[in-house]
């Protein structure tokens, strides 16, 4: 897609029609604060020659809205001053329904509220913070209000419920194939959520406050290869990243295996786009460069200024470029610059471009997924995420638990264990979850769906012997990362066993730092008898 029919774009996402919706900021860096430049856009191909040709503006006049993503028939729409629901329910195009979810703190700079609004494998929706403090209101509900600083949102749609979230990522936010978060921030192209929040605040007394790390290169270390020197408003800046964002993890299965989950890293001020591979590092992740000293994706092009990626439901790799001169804020550069060069220009253009292997095809035709749960339920079982995802929240949204027994048939016997992970939480989504299902994921072949089970475990600790002994067990795994999840799970229990438990990893696990995270966590009604215990270790003393 280009201009004239797409304009500033910095978010897409594909509804259950594969109709991609877009969220434009046509007043970014515009010198009239005062006024709204935001709109989102339904964009279709209707001759099937791979080039959207018709546009249909759903919402406009929004106040700087800078990400979206389909649910419940509509779209979640974030914007500088509200989270919105959008939804067009007599089908002509506008909608009808404009729903304020939640009002926020608005911002003074555009590129610092609150964004990139993207599902987690849980069935809710995970926020960024942006910079800055943020409060969180539901209209008309000021006891509920939520004071975020240092943390992303999480938003439950089944039951309005909000919470903090582990990291404070800025524009950009993905998860890949099990459920890991990765987002960025203008210095850090790929942060890693490797504690879920919870556990930071079950010790007060710990004082733990971070519960996500670099897992790429950062700062100063965070290098990038233009084709060209690109120019910075921060000399320091000049070679790094300076404003990493549109982080996706790529999970569809048109451009081979080898790039499934690889994290695709958007540095519009460099006219690239990085790609990383995510790799096992303890109990957390480090990404490394998949072309040592080469990008994905770079233009010697000037204007060229990719800000988001993401997978669609073709199996292939987006990338939203907002297309402009300028894309640092106008506040950055001196007056007297501002007054005698046009800050916004190319508020007029943008580009979405769609990347497959060598000789693919043009586009598909589109294919809205099937109606019956039946076929729903069969596409958790899909090779490209994008429909695994969908269908998921699809069966969630309907409450339909006619489809349970063929969701534990796929938990108990699929061959895929993507499919076997989606199943589960479809469970979950549908309220439906019992201990044998988590029974079931503690007990699979894959790390990465008993992960998830230990997540789970934590509701039947004490009413389930046998999932405590598993928890217990795998606690002590060969798998540092489910040796991690299960220390943190099993730290939810007072007693010899977990004691136990923790001193092991005291011992064995010492030099990892989430490991000591994970034994600090733990109830501060177990300190003393850990400390009594750790001081007797001979590796303490």
């Amino acid at each position: 897609a280009s201009e004239p029919l797409v304009a500033d774009p910095v978010d897409i996402a594909f509804d259950e029609s594969g109709r991609m919706f877009v969220v434009e900021i046509t007043g970014f860096n515009q010198t009239d604060k005062t006024k709204t430049h935001s709109r989102v856009q339904v964009l279709e191909d209707t001759n099937g020659d791979g080039r959207m040709d018709r546009g249909t503006t759903l919402a406009e006049d929004l106040d700087y809205a800078q990400g979206l993503l389909p649910m419940k028939g509509g779209v979640l729409v974030t914007t500088n001053s509200a989270i919105l629901f959008l939804r067009d329910s007599d089908g002509d195009g506008k909608a009808d329904l404009k729903e304020v979810l939640f009002e926020c703190t608005k911002s003074i700079n555009i590129d610092r509220q609150m964004g990139s609004p993207r599902r987690g494998i849980d069935n809710a929706i995970y926020i960024n913070l942006g910079l800055g403090k943020k409060d969180i209101t539901p209209p008309g509900a000021p006891g509920r209000k939520l004071e975020l600083a240092n943390n992303n949102l999480r938003y439950d749609p089944a039951t309005g419920e909000i919470s903090a979230s582990s990291g404070a990522g800025q524009f950009g936010n993905t998860f890949d194939d099990w459920g890991r978060q990765f987002f960025s921030m203008n210095r850090n192209p790929v942060l890693h959520a490797v504690l879920p929040h919870r556990f930071l605040k079950r010790n007060p007394p710990a004082f733990l406050t971070g519960g996500d790390e670099d897992a790429a290169p950062a700062g100063g270390e965070g290098k990038v290869y233009p084709l060209k020197i690109f120019r910075t408003t921060a000399t320091v800046h000049a070679g790094t990243f300076t404003a990493a964002c549109g982080i996706g993890a790529y999970r569809g299965d048109l451009l081979g295996d080898d790039y499934v989950d690889n994290l695709f890293v958007c540095e519009p001020t460099g006219e690239l786009v990085s790609r990383w591979i995510p790799e096992p590092s303890g109990a957390s992740v480090k990404a490394r460069r998949a072309q040592p000293g080469r990008e994905f994706l770079a233009s010697d092009d000037e204007w060229f200024r990719p800000v988001n990626t993401t997978t669609g439901p073709d199996g292939a790799l987006y990338v939203v470029d907002m297309y402009r001169r300028f894309i640092d804020g106008d506040r950055f550069f001196p007056p007297d610059y501002r007054a005698a060069n046009e800050m916004g220009a190319g508020s007029d253009r943008g580009r979405i471009y769609r990347v497959v292997p060598k000789g693919g095809a043009a586009s598909p035709a589109r294919t809205p997924l099937p109606r019956e749960a039946a076929k729903r339920v069969a596409l958790l079982d899909h090779p490209n995420g994008w429909h695994r995802d969908t269908a998921q929240r699809l069966l969630v949204e309907s409450r339909d638990s006619s489809v349970v027994p063929a969701l534990e048939a796929l938990l108990n016997n699929s061959g895929s264990a993507k499919a076997r992970l989606h199943a589960l939480w479809t469970i979950v989504g549908l309220g439906r979850l019992e201990p044998k299902h988590v029974r079931t994921a503690l007990a699979d072949a894959a790390p990465g769906v008993v992960e998830n089970g230990l997540w789970l475990a934590a509701r039947f600790l004490r009413s389930d012997d046998s999932i405590r002994k598993r928890v217990l067990a795998l606690a002590a795994d060969k798998n540092l990362r489910l040796r991690f999840a299960g220390l943190l799970v099993a730290g939810d229990l007072d007693g010899p066993e977990t004691t136990r438990a923790l001193i092991q990893a005291g011992v064995r696990d010492a030099e990892d730092r989430w490991m000591r995270t994970a034994i600090l966590s733990s109830p501060a009604t177990q300190s003393g008898q850990l400390l009594a215990a750790l001081v007797n270790e001979p590796a303490f003393r």
